[in-house]
């Protein structure tokens, strides 16, 4: 469930960004769906997180030996390191937008949320 919410947040964003570049999408709707991309991209990543931990917690001592001689896996660095990239993506193209629909949204109760997300990974 959590790797399908992480591709879905991925999928409405792209979806999202090309329907606005296609002129086919009112500027309000593009924020709605980029952030709704967002919130699913960041609860799958926070899921995959808890299942990592939970993975460390619950491995015995000599599996856990045994797996830092396999090959290295994408660490939660290096996903937090691409959502940021996206993070900073869809913050320029929000600021491409008419300056009435930004005044709208950062008047929203979303944009508290969207703040918010920006802060934690120091975006702005």
């Amino acid at each position: 469930m959590k790797k399908q919410l992480i591709t879905m947040g991925i999928i409405i964003m792209a979806v999202i960004v090309v329907l606005q570049f296609l002129g086919l999408l009112s500027p309000l709707l593009f924020i709605i769906g980029g952030v709704i991309g967002i919130i699913l991209f960041l609860t799958g990543m926070k899921k995959e997180k808890q299942k990592l931990k939970e993975q460390n917690i619950k491995q015995p001592i000599k599996q856990k030996e045994k797996n830092t001689k396999q090959a290295p896996t994408a660490s939660s660095n290096e996903l937090d390191d691409d959502l940021k990239k996206v993070l900073v993506m869809t913050d320029s193209l929000l600021g491409e937008l008419p300056q009435d629909v930004i005044e709208r949204f950062s008047q929203s109760d979303d944009f508290e949320l969207y703040e918010r997300v920006l802060n934690k990974y120091r975006i702005k």
